[in-house]
C-alpha cells in the first residue's frame, strides 16, 4: 500500500497470505469484516471479477459491486455495475435507500 501511495486512504488491508484463503472463499471476506467490525449487510465489496469478487462477496452476505472498466459485462444482472470508482458514491447511496 505504501509503494502505491494508498496507505493514507486505507484503514487496513487483508491479504490472502495472512488469512490463508483467496477469493472467492469466505475466510478472506470474513477476515475483512472482522477487521472493519462490520456486519455483512452493512458492507460493500467492489471488484472486477465475477467469480472471485462478486460471487465471493455475495456468498457471505456482502453487497457486491462490479467494477467493469472495460465494459465487458454491460448486461450483468444481480449487482450494481460501475465503470469507474467515481460512480461508487452514487451506487452506495442508492443501496442505502433500498434498505
Amino acid at each position: 500500500m505504501e509503494e502505491l501511495g494508498l496507505s493514507e486512504y486505507l484503514d487496513f488491508a487483508v491479504t490472502s497470505l495472512e488469512v490463508g484463503a483467496e477469493k472467492p472463499h469466505s475466510p478472506i471476506f470474513l477476515a475483512a469484516l472482522e477487521k472493519a467490525s462490520a456486519e455483512p449487510g452493512n458492507a460493500v465489496h467492489v471488484g472486477d471479477q465475477l467469480t472471485s469478487d462478486i460471487e465471493g462477496a455475495r456468498a457471505v452476505g456482502i453487497w457486491p459491486v462490479l467494477l467493469d472498466r472495460d465494459g465487458n459485462h454491460k448486461g450483468i444482472e444481480g449487482c450494481p455495475r460501475i465503470e469507474g470508482l467515481s460512480e461508487l458514491v452514487e451506487v452506495v447511496a442508492a443501496m442505502g435507500q433500498d434498505n
